[in-house]
């Protein structure tokens, strides 16, 4: 059998160890961050910085002079940034010239659908005046066969979680 103790310092242990670990995460992980992120672009970006000052030099007063790593390093992440920041200005003006045909064809879209409702309930409003019914009773009918139809689609998101939503609390149960 096992000792309690051992137990409890077992635990203690797997508790201290998490609780170190989510404050790594929550709190030194942020400040460390951006310094491992600096020192990976100073590692990709160093052989090509060592290549052009190596190459870059001219004489001055007889001595041969060359251009500081720190120059070169920094013209270097200014090329980075700025072909990062066209490639992405050229993918997100993608992306919202996208959004804006979908939005634009869901508008077209909805008053599309709304011509078509409109005539329907129009023909359905006529044919009650024609055959003498209670004004709204077809489109009344319409309606909930409507809401059967998308009663029944609807099932495997959850009982009457959508139907609730549409059904308004004056209309009768189906």
């Amino acid at each position: 059998m096992v000792n309690p103790g051992k137990k409890l310092k077992k635990i203690l242990l797997i508790l201290g160890i998490t609780a170190a670990v989510y404050g790594g995460f929550r709190y030194l992980l942020p400040l460390v961050v951006p310094f491992l992120c600096a020192y990976g672009t100073a590692l990709c970006l160093r052989p090509s910085v060592r290549y052009w000052e190596r190459r870059i030099c001219w004489k001055f007063r007889g001595k041969e002079r060359h251009l500081p790593a720190s120059v070169i390093g920094s013209v270097e992440i200014v090329l980075v940034l700025v072909i990062l920041m066209g490639i992405f200005y050229l993918v997100s003006a993608r992306l919202f010239s996208q959004a804006q045909r979908l939005t634009g064809g869901l508008l077209q879209s909805m008053v599309w659908l709304d011509e078509i409702l409109t005539g329907l309930c129009r023909r359905v409003f006529l044919f009650d005046r024609l055959l003498l019914l209670p004004a709204g009773y077809g489109i009344g009918a319409v309606l909930r066969s409507m809401l059967r139809k998308l009663r029944s689609t609807v099932q495997g998101i959850g009982p009457g979680i959508v139907i609730g939503i549409l059904i308004k609390p004056g209309m009768s149960r189906i």
